[in-house]
This record gives structure tokens, sequence and C-alpha cells, in this order.
């Protein structure tokens, strides 16, 4: 049992005081500290998703403010997809992305 993490948990997240930390029982606590759990991961998931429609609004007015000065005008999901941008990332070792970033200052004219 590790008692310095009980402790912390109780003290600090839960907000417990001693007396109510020890009048529970480990099975008390033990849901206690499951709703803490759940709550964060519901509150993460809610940030996400307003993260999410923010970036889809900025891309479609990205979308609208370049229309004009492009011959073929971008849609939004060229600047933001949520799809693409949810979906898990490839790892890539420093000499992968010293490569890629090396090609675009290439193409790009970039020394």
């Amino acid at each position: 049992m590790d008692w310095k993490w009980i402790k912390e948990t109780a003290f600090g997240p839960l907000n417990l005081s001693h007396e109510t930390f020890w009048k529970l029982t480990p099975a008390e606590f033990l849901e206690l500290v499951d709703g803490w759990k759940w709550r964060e991961n519901y509150e993460a998931e809610k940030i996400k998703a307003l993260n999410d429609l923010e970036l889809t609004r900025l891309s479609m007015l990205a979308s609208w403010v370049t229309a004009p000065h492009l011959k073929k005008p971008a849609k939004p999901s060229d600047f933001y997809d949520p799809k693409k941008a949810n979906k898990e990332k490839k790892k890539t070792t420093p000499q992968e992305s010293k490569r890629v970033v090396d090609d675009l200052s290439k193409e790009m004219g970039v020394e």
C-alpha cells in the first residue's frame, strides 16, 4: 500500500479533511478516487471538443480570408481536419525530422 500516494490524493485533489479521510473505508476511498478520475477525464474530453470546435471555426475563417487571393479557394479542411488531427501521430526519429525540414527548405528556396 502506497501511503504517500493515498494521503496526497486524499488531501490534494479529493480535498478531504483528516477527520473525513480516517472515517472512510478503503472501498469508499477508492470510489472517491474513481469519481475524481472520471471528472478529470470528462473535463479533458470537454476541453478537447471545445478546441476542435474553435479550430474548425478558425479554419473556416482562414478559407474565407484566403479565397480572394487564390486561384482555387482552399477548403476549411485544408487548414484543419479534426478527423486527421485526432489520429495517432507517427513518431519520427531526429534524422527523419531533419530530412523533412531540409526537403521543405530546398523546396521553398530557404538556405
